[in-house]
């Protein structure tokens, strides 16, 4: 091995283990509420799809670096739900980084159905978080519907 891509080999093992702990983090902060339902982005899906499949094609069809490749495409699969899902709780959206749990409040949150869409808005960003799988279950709807009361707003599902 060549000292850059043993360089990139030592990067790689860090993303890795990064990735872990942060998935970790994100299962163990989906299990301990009690009342929460997540949902996935469909694009980020595919964007993570893509980039797996092209990091493990470079690791097989590479002559150098293939460690490097194998170790960021197992760190794409292992971050999936941190990087594509969202947990919605009856406190607001959960977030997770590394180790620290912390909500985004309801009172900064408001939602909208927009065609096959859940669009998530959040006070002072001007564009949603959008998606689309797990939107139509039935503890994201029931989550998503007891949003509004809590905070005097209108439930856009009852409109």
């Amino acid at each position: 091995m060549s000292i850059p891509e043993i360089i990139l080999t030592v990067i790689a093992a860090v993303i890795l283990a990064a990735s872990a702990v942060c998935t970790v983090s994100w299962l163990i902060a989906l299990r301990s509420d009690k009342e929460n339902a997540f949902v996935f982005s469909l694009s980020n899906l595919v964007i993570d799809g893509v980039l797996i499949i092209m990091f493990i094609l470079f690791a097989v069809t590479g002559d150098s670096y293939r460690l490097f490749y194998l170790l960021i495409s197992i760190s794409e699969i292992i971050s999936i739900p941190t990087m594509c899902g969202a947990i919605l709780t009856t406190k607001g959206i959960c977030t997770v980084l590394f180790i620290k749990k912390r909500y985004i409040p309801l009172s900064e949150l408001s939602y909208q159905y927009a065609g096959r869409d859940l669009e998530i808005y959040q006070k002072g960003k001007s564009r949603p978080a959008k998606y689309q799988l797990c939107i139509k279950d039935t503890k994201t709807i029931k989550m998503l519907a007891d949003w509004y009361p809590k905070h005097d707003y209108e439930n856009p599902l009852i409109k």
